[in-house]
């Protein structure tokens, strides 16, 4: 894989997946209030966006990580797209020396891909729609290439994972849970948004006292009606992403 050339249009295709995921997720987040400003301007050039400490804080409160300081969002997404590439290309490479093939589910997951994005064309050319989305250079045979790499990527990494899974002993796996079991174990936790510390002080005081969580919280957040509103549950790994995750998954076990 060293020294190994890629294609404009495999390289324009990473880049467009960084970029749109990381819209839908800032909008995701922006849509349930956990990011009070967007960090990224999707209607701007990414390259006239640079990064600030503001901007690193902002993204890191809800997992977004890996953003420097000084850099545009154009080197951001670049970097992204080529670990993404160069990610896909060893599984992918890999997979076809040792002889595995894309299964028939896989196959078929492409095919409903691309019927997905035919139907969002609308009557359009294909290849101008996906040089549109995805880089003056994609085409629909280059797009259908980019879908089976990815998807023999994922399926092989999966195959991986249960061939190490199936090597291991259930001591051994018992052994490394007990290690690192802020990692794996689940919290169970609730957010809400504060106006400052004594707003936050004074709901602790009442939930403490017994009052609902939802029903604790600022009178101005009527979003909170719901009893289940800000309640999450992820493992100790996807928390460690967050600027929180530390205290939070820092809980002794009995």
């Amino acid at each position: 894989m060293v020294g190994r050339d890629y294609t404009a249009s495999r390289v324009d295709y990473y880049y467009s997946v960084s970029r749109q995921n990381f819209i839908y997720r800032q909008e995701l987040y922006s849509r349930f209030g956990l990011i009070a400003t967007p960090c990224f301007d999707p209607d701007r050039a990414p390259e006239g966006q640079t990064i600030t400490e503001e901007t690193i804080a902002a993204a890191q409160a809800v997992g977004i990580v890996d953003l420097e300081a000084g850099e545009t969002f154009r080197d951001y997404f670049l970097d992204q797209a080529l670990e993404s590439l160069w990610y896909t290309a060893v599984l992918t490479a890999e997979a076809r020396e040792q002889g595995y093939a894309l299964s028939n589910e896989g196959r078929a997951k492409v095919e409903e891909d691309m019927s997905a994005y035919r139907s969002a064309a609308d009557g359009m050319d294909m290849d101008q729609y996906l040089s549109m989305t995805f880089g003056v250079s994609m085409t629909e045979a280059g797009f259908r290439a980019m879908l089976e790499e990815s998807a023999l990527a994922r399926e092989y990494e999966a195959k991986l994972t249960q061939d190490y899974s199936d090597a291991v002993t259930a001591g051994e796996m018992r052994a490394y849970y007990e290690a690192n079991r802020a990692f794996f174990d689940t919290f169970d936790y609730r957010v809400a948004f504060v106006e400052d510390e004594a707003q936050a002080q004074a709901m602790a005081e009442a939930v403490r006292a017994g009052t609902a969580f939802h029903q604790a919280a600022p009178a101005a957040r009527q979003m909170y009606a719901d009893p289940d509103y800000g309640r999450h549950q992820y493992t100790g790994g996807v928390l460690s992403a967050y600027s929180y995750g530390a205290w939070l998954t820092d809980t002794p076990h009995s």
